[in-house]
């Protein structure tokens, strides 16, 4: 009995001391790994703050070292995208405030009496800068509920799409009658949302119009069971280095105006799988659509 109760104890102080053991180590191995944790926590605490500051670094080369490397890309995405908010704004604030100021200066003198023999002119000046205006925050309104919109609102159906281009086109030639139009359209039919695919197609065309000299050609043709669409327009060529940028919704273009509208037309055609592309032609740019 005497032995036993020996043995007892001998196990009972061995199991202790692997009990304080265990727990001094498990502490310095929890310390060891909460403390990169809280690290981690305040970072995160910083980037929902909009405190873009110095990456966070972690010598961990485990999963929390990965992690950490994750946040750290994160967090640059999310500064770059941060910059470039507010850049949008302040360019869509620059851009609005251009036509607003026309119509005030012009309105003064309206009331000034500066145009007694001809108030017809200023009042006309008004007009087409409100209507300028209204433009601007149209698409502004409708690139911001875009990425909704094409998620949850599109009403898709078939589209003969000669049609369409041919009613667009038709709406928007008066616009500027000098010019001459060429309009070419093979029976196509498409899957899409009609609103959409018409708004994509009248801000190339719009584009077009702004920028040609004399004319615009448009086409579209069927290839390989897809719709081949090209747009025309003999104005002067777009800058190499621009050539990738003219469908960011941060570019401006060569007057210095903050366009979105080719940014709206990229984000549809893509939206349903297809591809846009500018390149300049001999005599002029083409925009190209493959549907």
């Amino acid at each position: 009995i005497l032995h036993d109760n020996q043995l007892f104890y001998i196990f009972l102080v061995i199991g202790g001391v692997f009990i304080l053991v265990g727990f001094f180590a498990s502490r310095i191995v929890a310390k060891d790994i909460s403390k990169p944790l809280r690290k981690l926590e305040d970072f995160t605490r910083q980037i929902a703050a909009k405190n873009f500051k110095a990456p966070i670094y972690i010598e961990n080369q485990d999963e929390i070292g990965r992690l950490a490397h994750s946040m750290n890309n994160m967090q640059a995405d999310l500064k770059r995208a941060d910059e470039e908010e507010k850049m949008f704004l302040q360019s869509i604030s620059h851009d609005l405030k251009t036509p607003v100021m026309v119509i005030m200066s012009h309105a003064d003198a309206i009331l000034d009496d500066m145009f007694e023999d001809n108030p017809k002119k200023a009042a006309q000046i008004i007009k087409d800068e409100s209507i300028n205006l209204n433009k601007k925050i149209k698409k502004l309104l409708y690139f911001n509920t875009l990425a909704y919109s094409l998620d949850n609102q599109s009403k898709k159906e078939n589209i003969e799409l000669a049609d369409l281009i041919e009613n667009t086109v038709s709406r928007l030639k008066m616009t500027k009658g000098y010019l001459a139009w060429s309009c070419q359209a093979e029976s196509v039919t498409i899957f899409a949302d009609y609103e959409k695919i018409t708004v994509a197609i009248e801000n190339i065309l719009d584009n077009a119009i702004r920028y040609a000299k004399s004319r615009i050609d448009v086409s579209l043709e069927k290839k390989e069971n897809r719709a081949y669409i090209e747009i025309f327009n003999d104005g002067k060529h777009i800058d190499p280095d621009e050539m990738d940028k003219i469908f960011e919704n941060m570019h401006k273009d060569r007057t210095g105006n903050f366009g979105l509208g080719l940014a709206i037309s990229k984000k549809i055609i893509e939206f349903y799988g297809g591809q846009i592309k500018a390149e300049n032609r001999e005599n002029g740019v083409c925009f190209s659509i493959l549907l």
